[in-house]
């Protein structure tokens, strides 16, 4: 949606989530329609990568439990699958039986996700994030690929790894990490669909107008790693000039504080009317937010 700043010919095009897809693409091939942009909870790796990063969920999840036959494939979700009904009882039972915890474990920490609410959340009207991961991993993978045809994932390029000390945590749950690594890593042969891939179009980098990109450290959606691979596109495209990046320690998707929109709209405010990026000044630890921060890399893309 558009937000109106002091002046009204200042006019910001904001995204959130999937909209963030949007605003994104708008900044390189409309610029002209806006002042400023503001993609939040980025997808900023691209709806590819995202997809990719959800194939390499479900062939953890398989790897660890072994795919419910009735969800169809980790390579083709069945369409009309749906979560609540055919996903979340199965995965809460798998939840509620102690003997599964080292299987979740491996299957969180393969994939960088932050334990701060993964298993629970402090407000009871939201999900824990293992089951929001779920979710995506299954009815959300089902419903596009039937929307665009096929798979648009692929992993062909991952590489899946853990740190020696998380193996060894792991060893004390029970889980031989190597192995499960093993049996992911020979599978990486899973190619995608090429139409539907295409139809999933990335970025250029070419912008032009002020992008200012908001994230969270613990968003399980959206992983702070879309930050870098961003600021990579933008910087390879020669626009990092046009570009800066703030993060936030929340723990959820997309769930910011008032006082951090209030904080980067008076920052893309500044930006149009001096024509300087805002530093670090504008993004306070008090109102949660982590200066200077520098993104994680990719967790299945060897560095």
């Amino acid at each position: 949606f558009k937000v109106k700043v002091a002046k009204p010919e200042q006019t910001i095009l904001w995204g959130i989530s999937m909209g963030s897809v949007i605003v994104s693409k708008i900044a390189e091939l409309y610029p002209h329609m806006y002042q400023a942009f503001l993609p939040m909870c980025q997808i900023g790796g691209g709806s590819n990568d995202l997809w990719d990063t959800v194939l390499a969920g479900a062939l953890a999840y398989d790897t660890a439990f072994g795919w419910d036959p009735d969800w169809g494939s980790i390579d083709d979700v069945r369409n009309d699958i749906n979560f609540a009904t055919d996903v979340l009882p199965v995965v809460s039972l798998k939840l509620m039986n102690p003997a599964n915890f080292g299987k979740f474990e491996f299957f969180r920490l393969v994939n960088h996700y932050e334990m701060e609410g993964f298993y629970t959340q402090p407000n009871p009207y939201e999900l824990p994030a293992v089951l929001y991961i779920m979710f995506f991993l299954t009815q959300g993978k089902g419903r596009l690929e039937e929307q665009i045809g096929g798979l648009p994932s692929t992993n062909t390029y991952h590489t899946y790894t853990i740190k020696d000390d998380t193996k060894a945590y792991l060893s004390t749950l029970g889980v031989d990490a190597d192995a499960l690594l093993a049996q992911m890593n020979e599978r990486t042969d899973i190619y995608p669909d090429s139409c539907a891939r295409k139809y999933l179009e990335d970025y250029t980098g070419r912008i032009r107008k002020p992008v200012l990109t908001l994230h969270a450290t613990g968003d399980p959606a959206t992983p702070p790693h879309h930050a870098g691979l961003y600021r990579d596109i933008v910087e390879f495209a020669g626009k990092d000039k046009n570009l800066a990046q703030t993060f936030t320690d929340t723990v959820g998707h997309c769930d910011f504080t008032y006082e951090q929109y209030e904080a980067i709209l008076m920052a893309v405010e500044y930006w149009l009317d001096t024509g300087e990026a805002p530093g670090s000044e504008f993004f306070p630890e008090d109102l949660g937010f982590i200066p200077d921060l520098i993104p994680p890399p990719h967790p299945h893309i060897p560095q």
